[in-house]
Order: C-alpha cells, then sequence, then structure tokens
C-alpha cells in the first residue's frame, strides 16, 4: 500500500476579506499559522512520518509547510517547490476582492467565475507588469508556459504533469510524502488520486489545515481517502 498527505494551506488577511490572492505572495496571518501547526501536530500525533514534501512557490504555501514540519520535528526533509502546484491564476481579477469583481463587472459575471469550472476569467497580458513573467520565481520559464487567467480545468491541466513525472513515481516506489498546496492544486490532485472527474471534485470543500490522507494499492488505485481532524 501507498501513502500521501495532502493538506491545504492556511489562512491568510486576503483570504479573510474574500480577496483572490490566486498567485499574489501574501504571508499567512496569525490563524493561518495556528491551522498549519495543528495540522503538523495531528499528524505527528497519529504516528506519520514522511520521505519528501511538496509545496508551491507562493509565500503562503511554504510558511504553511514550515509550521506543519516544525511541529513535527521534520525541518530535514527534503522539499520540493513547483509553480504548478500554486494555486488557480485569476488573471485581471487578481488581487481583487468579490465584491470589487461584482461591482466592476456584475453579480453573474463573479458567479460564473466561480462557479463554473470551463469559465473563463479576464486575462492578462504578457506584457503586462503584472503578469507573472516577469516575477523572477518564473525566470526559468517562457512567458507561454505561464497562465494569463485560468479556468478550473487549466489549473488542473497545469498540475498533472507535476503529479505525473515529480510526485507518483516517488509514491509508486514506496516514498511517504506529504504535499501542501492551495485549494484548486489541492483538489486537482484529488481527482488525480481518486480518478474522479472534475464536476465531482469542485463541489467538495477543502478545509485549511486539515490532513487528507490518500491510501492507494500497489498498482497506484485509489483505495481510501481519511481526513483527520
Amino acid at each position: 500500500m501507498k501513502q500521501i498527505v495532502l493538506v491545504c494551506s492556511g489562512s491568510t488577511d486576503a483570504s479573510a476579506q474574500h480577496r483572490l490572492a490566486g498567485w499574489q505572495d501574501v504571508p499567512l496571518n496569525e490563524l493561518g499559522r495556528q491551522e498549519e501547526y495543528h495540522a503538523g501536530e495531528v499528524l505527528k500525533e497519529h504516528g506519520y512520518t514522511f520521505d519528501l514534501a511538496y509545496t508551491s512557490v507562493l509565500k503562503r504555501g511554504i510558511e504553511s509547510l514550515w509550521q506543519v514540519l516544525t511541529a513535527m520535528d521534520l525541518h530535514w526533509l527534503k522539499v520540493n517547490k513547483n509553480w504548478r502546484l500554486n494555486g488557480r491564476y485569476y488573471g485581471k481579477l487578481e488581487n481583487m476582492t468579490q465584491q470589487e469583481i461584482a461591482e466592476r463587472y456584475g453579480d453573474e459575471e463573479l458567479k460564473r467565475w466561480m462557479s463554473d469550472y470551463a469559465a473563463y476569467v479576464p486575462k492578462l497580458s504578457f506584457d503586462d507588469p503584472r503578469h507573472p513573467s516577469h516575477d523572477p520565481r518564473y525566470g526559468d520559464l517562457i512567458p507561454e508556459e505561464l497562465p494569463q487567467g485560468e479556468n478550473l480545468i487549466e489549473t488542473f491541466s497545469r498540475v498533472f504533469p507535476h503529479w505525473d513525472n515529480k510526485i507518483k513515481p516517488m509514491l509508486a516506489i514506496g516514498r511517504s510524502i506529504l504535499v501542501v498546496a492551495h485549494h484548486n492544486s489541492t483538489r486537482a490532485l484529488m481527482s488525480m488520486i481518486e480518478d474522479a472527474p472534475i464536476e465531482e471534485i469542485i463541489e467538495r470543500p477543502v478545509q485549511r489545515g486539515v490532513p487528507l490522507v490518500y491510501t492507494l494499492d500497489d498498482e497506484m488505485r485509489f483505495v481510501s481517502r481519511t481526513e483527520l481532524s
């Protein structure tokens, strides 16, 4: 049997304000730090340990992983950070509150962008200084590799290569793995692990700082999911 644990990154001031943080590099707030440290305590109490950890290149993802590892006394653990585990990129909607979006674009558009997994948000051009291609953390990528504004299908598709090429092979050879990602990149991994359709997964609540323990058989087929609270 194989085992992988998913933890969603913790709360931020942006999430408290219903602001679409997306790829904005916002830090955890005090509640977020407590959520993630508690996740680590719960994992330690249940006897879990890990060989490898994966997270995004966003501050709140990295800080969340630190809190989990601090609680588990696993500071030495090898960590892989990758942009493919970032949350959904909201294009021109980045850093706007839902109220601001509704006032500018209308309630119906806001509802469509938030609930329709195929709906495209307004895209940001590559030459816009706000586009992530101008951020040094993505400097080894060509601009066309980076999104201009994603729907959820694109977010899931962007996460898939990291699962298929990096995480899944390590799991297959028996490594115990921890992944700290964001709401929609976590859902993408859930979809891939369970081989479940996107329309089912996007309806699932994902709680911050609550470990999801997945068990797979030796053929890498989904067996069970356990929420540790």
